[in-house]
């Protein structure tokens, strides 16, 4: 991150970067680093610190005086937690941009990462359709070393899926104006996370949806990730382990929830879809089997399909 700040950027379409940063000194002048050498060089980056007390803060503002103070704007979070933090970006009208990207504080984004989300994105953006574009990603440790790269994808995305699970990580999503737009018309609602609700939300509203098959960060893994993956057999029976005490249950009462409160936008389709599994729900075991199959929802592989269906018969969703 040496040498003299970025010229203004040039004519096209203009990103905004939301990134939502808590005591993140240790990993992220390395993710501001890859966001200085992006192919597509129109961007702002509009960072909301949530409190730190360690370098963050420091590390951010020197970035900004050697990238130019105008690309890079520095806020105080609402300091409750890294979801309310996001929305208060996602949802404040005074950052106005074509495109917007969500970016965590210590990943290490690939330099065509943001020209390859527009490209793709520009292919469905007609102005008034929201277009959501996510993709795979290459898992690193703390030392920035190789461990494993998240699956592709197998099945449509779309709100039959998005029930389901979220696999449209923030840290890989850029969206459209549209999309921005129907974000701040839902507003902040209670849920455990803000991209698994991004994704529903689109979903839920026929949005076009877009996912790249080729990984397009370094995500790296760590002991203080917010969530992570799941990649050792420990973290699996971690997951396990909170299904079974009724997480996945509250989580899909809070997203149900916030779904039927905004159905006036809405098609009838989705509305009816979404209305149909918050009842089978509470339906007696007997009528969860037998509607079981007329649901719809799927995830990404066969056997997580039959897992889901067996959490909901057992009662755990």
């Amino acid at each position: 991150m040496n040498g003299a700040a970025l010229p203004p950027p040039p004519a096209g379409p203009r990103i905004a970067i939301l990134m939502a940063t808590f005591q993140g000194e240790k990993y992220l002048a390395q993710q501001l680093a890859s966001i200085t050498r992006q192919t597509h060089t129109h961007w702002s980056l509009w960072i909301s610190d949530d409190g730190s007390s360690d370098e963050t803060v420091s590390i951010i503002r020197d970035y900004a005086q050697r990238v130019g103070e105008h690309r890079v704007h520095l806020r105080k979070g609402p300091q409750r937690g890294a979801t309310a933090n996001f929305f208060s970006l996602l949802l404040d009208s005074a950052i106005d941009a074509d495109y917007f990207a969500l970016a965590d504080q210590d990943d290490l984004w690939y330099e065509d990462k943001l020209e390859r989300a527009i490209r793709v994105l520009a292919t469905s953006d007609i102005g008034t359709t929201p277009a959501l574009y996510a993709g795979r990603v290459l898992w690193v440790n703390a030392l920035d070393e190789p461990i494993g790269t998240s699956r592709p994808l197998r099945r449509p995305l779309g709100l039959a899926h998005a029930l389901t699970q979220n696999i449209a990580g923030g840290n890989t999503m850029v969206f459209n104006r549209a999309a921005r737009t129907l974000i701040q018309k839902a507003g902040e609602p209670s849920v455990p996370v803000h991209d698994w609700w991004i994704y529903l939300l689109l979903s839920a509203s026929n949005a076009s949806l877009h996912f790249d098959q080729q990984p397009t960060l370094r995500y790296r893994q760590h002991a203080d990730n917010q969530i992570g993956a799941a990649l050792s057999w420990r973290q699996k029976y971690r997951r396990y382990h909170a299904i079974a005490q009724g997480q996945w249950r509250t989580w899909q009462n809070q997203h149900l929830a916030a779904l039927q409160s905004i159905q006036p936008l809405l098609p009838e389709q989705q509305r009816q879809l979404i209305d149909n599994f918050s009842a089978w729900r509470h339906r007696p075991f007997w009528q969860r089997c037998l509607l079981a199959p007329q649901l719809g929802l799927y995830r990404q592989y066969r056997l997580e399909t039959l897992a889901f269906y067996m959490v909901g018969l057992l009662g755990l969703l």
